[in-house]
């Protein structure tokens, strides 16, 4: 399952008339080789043939290798922005048959609201779910999303959960947490000490561990009984990405 929160990294666009793509500032922990913003702006260039080009810079709120997602958005924000910027006006259809190349999730961020991911991630289904509030947490480390993929094997007792299942009320469950949590021991100790506030999962590939909320007091109210040594924060969620209504009115999208 796939659902927004507000928590938003930024990206600023300044249009090049020369053609060419750089990246202004950002984080230096990010290889510009390994930049899914300049790879999906890239991307765009090469499919569409664009002459014009970008200065873009990014400024990171959502931590680095956290399991949030937030390399995958940015991805998918670039895409859907010089999309229009450049005047490309590409389907929705189009750039989520181009989403793939990129990385599972940023077909999610195009998609743009709360669904049902199958395959890979990239067969989506649009569901609606209850408004909820999320105490996230994240221990001071980067998990390789790739390293992870790579070491993990489905148990046996892993069953897989369709739609349909998800909808008559089967619980979702992480298969990678017992893996994340042998490799990286504190992200076991976030876990235990989160499930003494409500029922702690492990987002994505880790290692953000949280906890969900059916109002924004108890999810307060949990932050403020977090030991001192981890750092939390509350998020809303959200049924639609902000800017979904605004994508939607672009020609072809």
């Amino acid at each position: 399952m796939f659902r927004l929160i507000n928590l938003c990294d930024e990206i600023q666009i300044k249009i090049r008339l020369d053609g060419r793509i750089r990246r202004i500032g950002g984080p230096s922990a990010i290889a510009p080789g390994e930049d899914l913003v300049l790879r999906a702006a890239f991307l765009l260039k090469k499919e569409s043939g664009s002459e014009l080009g970008a200065d873009i810079e990014l400024k990171k709120t959502i931590p680095i290798g956290a399991g949030l997602g937030g390399g995958s958005s940015d991805a998918a924000t670039t895409l859907l922005a010089l999309n229009r910027i450049w005047k490309v006006n590409f389907s929705k259809s189009k750039l989520l048959e181009m989403a793939p190349t990129l990385g599972a999730d940023v077909a999610f961020f195009i998609f743009g609201q709360s669904a049902f991911g199958e395959g890979i991630g990239d067969q989506l289904s649009p569901i609606s779910l209850p408004p909820r509030w999320y105490l996230l947490a994240t221990p001071n480390l980067e998990i390789s999303t790739r390293e992870v993929f790579q070491s993990f094997e489905l148990t046996p007792n892993s069953k897989a959960i369709t739609i349909q299942r998800f909808l008559d009320g089967s619980l979702t469950t992480n298969d990678f947490e017992e893996l994340v949590c042998e490799s990286y021991p504190i992200v076991a100790k976030y876990l235990h000490l989160m499930r003494q506030l409500g029922r702690a999962r492990l987002s994505g590939t880790g290692g953000t561990v949280f906890c969900e909320f059916d109002s924004l007091k108890k999810a307060n109210l949990a932050l403020g009984k977090l030991p001192k040594e981890m750092k939390g924060v509350v998020a809303a969620g959200l049924q639609k990405h902000p800017m979904f209504d605004i994508w939607r009115a672009i020609k072809g999208l």
